[in-house]
């Protein structure tokens, strides 16, 4: 328990320089280039730039899973039977009991 605690309040801290100040983003550029455009120009752009972070999205999964990096497919959760965890459990017990024993 004290373990995740310290994970937990060690990310905590990370992220807490992130969410404490305010950040200010410029896009002068875009600002400027957008003000030269038509509103049919704006349409297409704007399609047409979702089109293509989409395409780069997807061609960097397919190479992430051809090398090997990323599954092709997510595996199968496993789950354990109700008798197989009690059974365990109560091996965990036995060797406790052993070790006690042998002290």
């Amino acid at each position: 328990m004290v373990k995740i605690y310290n994970r937990l309040h060690k990310a905590i801290g990370t992220l807490t320089y992130f969410t404490m100040h305010s950040w200010e983003w410029s896009y002068s550029n875009l600002d400027m280039l957008t003000s030269h455009m038509t509103p049919e120009d704006k349409k297409v752009c704007l399609r047409s730039h979702y089109s293509f972070l989409l395409m780069l999205f997807c061609g960097y999964i397919q190479a992430r899973i051809q090398a090997g990096a990323l599954p092709a497919r997510a595996p199968p959760k496993k789950r354990k039977r109700k008798r197989e965890r009690e059974r365990e459990r109560e091996e965990r017990r036995e060797e406790a009991r052993r070790k006690q024993y042998v002290q």
